[in-house]
């Protein structure tokens, strides 16, 4: 399933997503649509104003990434779907696991970032193996190492993506907005961390970049950034 903007300037996060309901939870039909009907109203008065794609299988997301990855227009990815430590889930079941995502991300060349919004994937290893196996276009990757529930970390999420949209299109409050992407998200972070503390710590969310020498850094638990 695709959705085109009818905008031809819309949020510059591509929204990614499996569907939800499982055998066990027959009726679980939410989306994270919601969550950017409010932001496109905010920061574009338009609710519509956002790419969105649903993934259900391996292959779908294969062909998803590669495509809006190299539009212009697009600066953000988030993934939303279930996962565990092994990877992503696909509602068909299949498996998406680290070395797949990472090998769809080089194909990726717009993208500067990737927020995953999925259960225990969002791991320091993953990023290692993202960061330090692969020159990639991507200068961040955001998620959570814990198992997280809707409820607990919507407003994390929503709270994230508000920040990440503030700081790119240069609404934060500072004298000048920061030259690049990596400064960007270390304000980020830095805002988050200072706004929900406590929540960051409980869902395990991070956000890894590479620092100078080329490892692997968690924003969210060093504060030497």
């Amino acid at each position: 399933m695709r959705t085109q903007s009818a905008d031809a300037d819309p949020l510059p996060i591509v929204v990614i997503e499996s569907r939800w309901d499982t055998a066990d939870r027959p009726l679980d039909t939410v989306s994270v649509r919601l969550f950017f009907e409010l932001l496109g109203s905010l920061y574009k008065g338009n609710p519509g104003s956002f790419h969105y794609e649903m993934f259900s299988c391996k292959q779908a997301l294969e062909e998803i990434i590669p495509r809006v990855g190299n539009d212009k227009r697009f600066r953000y990815g988030y993934i939303a779907c279930h996962g565990r430590p092994e990877g992503l889930c696909a509602h068909n079941g299949d498996l998406i696991p680290k070395h797949v995502l990472r090998d769809l991300l080089r194909q990726a060349s717009s993208l500067r970032g990737v927020h995953l919004a999925t259960c225990s994937f969002g791991t320091e290893e993953l990023a290692r193996f993202f960061f330090e196996t692969a020159e990639l276009p991507i200068l961040w990757v955001s998620g959570y190492r814990e198992e997280v529930g809707w409820a607990t970390s919507s407003p994390l999420d929503l709270m994230f993506l508000h920040l990440l949209l503030e700081t790119a299109a240069g609404r934060v409050r500072a004298k000048a907005m920061p030259p690049t992407e990596d400064a960007k998200i270390v304000q980020v972070a830095q805002r988050i961390r200072e706004l929900m503390p406590g929540a960051c710590e409980e869902l395990g969310f991070s956000i890894y970049i590479r620092d100078r020498r080329g490892k692997v850094l968690d924003l969210i638990s060093d504060r030497r950034m």
